[in-house]
């Protein structure tokens, strides 16, 4: 699976042609951490209040990259919600 961040939301698709399908709706709800206890390598979840989505990354700095990118997609969608406001 393709798991990617597109319009504020968490996508994944099966194939890389294939349309994306939403995991997480709006990542301005969310928040991202860590899974240390867990048997698997290099986890971190995305947790919304609906639910929670746990992914593997393939090394320690690729699920650092994708903590921050979610944490950028975060605050961005903060940042432009309220510039829409205005």
């Amino acid at each position: 699976r393709w798991f990617s961040i597109q319009n504020n939301q968490l996508v994944y698709q099966k194939k890389f042609k294939d349309n994306p399908t939403v995991v997480v709706e709006d990542l301005r709800l969310c928040t991202v951490k860590h899974c240390e206890d867990i048997e698997r390598r290099f986890c971190f979840e995305v947790v919304s209040p609906t639910k929670s989505c746990m992914l593997q990354a393939d090394s320690e700095k690729l699920r650092q990259a994708w903590i921050k990118a979610v944490q950028t997609s975060i605050a961005t969608a903060y940042r432009e919600k309220g510039d829409e406001s205005e």
